[in-house]
């Protein structure tokens, strides 16, 4: 495929998962504020630690399956129809295994409670989150994403419309597990049925293992890396009570919605560094670091926004009984950049088959991430769950970098991140001096750090990179 061509076929998809994300997440924000104005503190914090909990489920049932399928479509198309089929029905098996467990798990620990049977009900949309994963991998190792954005955009509309069918007029969390089961199996049925027709997939268990083991790496770094992501939601259903949960996760959603959007962007850049790590390696080492850029200006950004105005933001969307999570989305806004960054820095590192260091340093940083949640939380409850996090993704970060620059995909990495650090903390300083509006703060402060990117020419790789390669074509 020539250069020209792959920009633009980049940039499509981009485009394509950037509008599909905005819709997606501006609708699941939607549904998250109506949900916690409905249903209350506690049921919402009940909410929050299934979600959680159906979301590590439905990556135990990935296990390594959508990178996987993605490396290999990428570099050989004709290996998407067996590993389909024979994907998808593993899948299947491991709920089979990852659902009675949990479930006996929450028995074993809250009794005859409704954490136990909101779990039991939610769980079944969590199949559907599995499923609709791997429908969507096909699309990007194709690279055509566009109709992957149309249903993850279609989903959460279609979830909000049986919210407001059977939660508004009677908020029950028995409701809400059935309103998402049926928002999401309206997608999953007809998309599904698409991928079906147009891949005519084979199912060959014979190869099962073959194919499974061939995903380990992937499987238990993906596991953990998703366990972390969530170690304070995790943490505090066992050491706090419900009231706590939803206190951070009311914040926290809104980070993981956002980050969401970085995962999409993820997903359309990772099959071209797969296949340039194998075939192009010189445009490896240009794409990552014209990517790495790329990701931490563009996650500095959110964290500057979440900053300045984040305490608006959130009693904005969940009202004022949620007012105590506006200052932890400030701390989380920071996590979002960092793990946004971890992300990409992950995928550089698969990219150039170091998949044994990955999972080394996500299982590394979940463990420091564990403890320090724990005691810290168990201190002060949501804020010290905070606190908890952003030094665990500083600690993970650190040892990612590392290892990214050992692999020589970016041999400098002192220039990607000062600029904008020190812009941004130049722009938190000086906008916290005004006393306007948050919203006109935030911005005042985002176009100055647009401005001082550009300025200082940190974004000058990134735009010679685009425009050399429109030249060439």
């Amino acid at each position: 495929m020539k250069a020209g061509s792959a920009v633009r076929r980049l940039i499509t998809n981009a485009t394509a998962l950037a509008v599909g994300g905005v819709v997606a997440q501006g609708t699941f924000i939607f549904v998250e504020a109506l949900i916690a104005r409905r249903v209350g503190l506690l049921e919402y914090g009940i909410y929050s630690s299934s979600y959680v909990l159906i979301v590590l489920m439905s990556h135990f049932m990935d296990m390594g399956t959508y990178w996987k399928l993605v490396q290999d479509g990428a570099r050989d198309p004709k290996t998407l129809r067996v590993n389909f089929g024979t994907m998808l029905v593993a899948r299947l098996g491991l709920f089979l295994i990852a659902y009675p467990l949990i479930l006996g798990a929450l028995w074993w620990l809250h009794g005859d409670s409704p954490e136990v049977g909101f779990f039991a009900l939610f769980a079944f949309f969590g199949v559907q989150i599995a499923t609709q994963d791997l429908l969507a991998a096909v699309y990007t190792a194709r690279q055509r994403m566009s109709t992957s954005a149309l249903f993850q955009a279609a989903m959460p509309v279609s979830i909000l419309v049986f919210v407001g069918l059977l939660v508004i007029p009677k908020p029950t969390l028995p409701r809400l597990a059935f309103a998402f089961i049926l928002g999401a199996a309206v997608i999953t049925v007809t998309w599904t049925w698409l991928v079906w027709k147009q891949e005519k997939p084979l199912v060959r268990l014979r190869e099962a293992g073959t194919i499974m083991r061939g995903c380990l790496h992937y499987g238990i770094s993906g596991l953990v890396w998703n366990a972390y992501l969530r170690i304070g939601v995790l943490v505090l259903t066992f050491v706090s009570g419900a009231a706590q949960v939803a206190i951070f996760a009311a914040a926290f959603k809104l980070i993981d919605l956002i980050f969401k959007v970085a995962v999409l962007a993820n997903r359309v850049v990772a099959p071209r560094l797969y296949a340039d790590s194998q075939h192009r390696p010189e445009n490896f080492r240009s794409g990552a670091e014209m990517l790495l850029r790329m990701t931490v200006a563009t996650s500095t950004v959110g964290a500057l926004g979440l900053y300045v105005a984040g305490s608006w933001i959130v009693t904005f969307i969940y009202g004022a009984n949620f007012a105590a999570s506006g200052e932890l989305i400030r701390w989380l806004g920071i996590s979002l950049t960092l793990k946004t960054i971890a992300l990409i820095a992950q995928t550089i590192i698969s990219a150039a088959e170091d998949h044994s260091h990955r999972t080394r340093v996500i299982a590394f940083a979940s463990l420091i991430g564990i403890v320090l949640t724990t005691v810290l939380a168990i201190r002060w409850g949501a804020a010290g769950a905070t606190y908890a996090v952003v030094a665990s993704d500083v600690i993970l970060l650190a040892l990612l970098m590392w290892r990214v620059q050992r692999t020589r995909s970016i041999t400098r990495l002192g220039p990607v991140f000062l600029t904008p650090l020190l812009a941004a903390i130049a722009c938190g300083a000086v906008v916290s001096y005004l006393s306007l509006n948050a919203v006109l703060e935030a911005i005042i402060a985002l176009t100055a750090f647009v401005a001082i990117l550009f300025a200082s020419g940190y974004l000058a790789p990134v735009m010679s990179t685009i425009v050399g390669r429109r030249t060439s074509s």
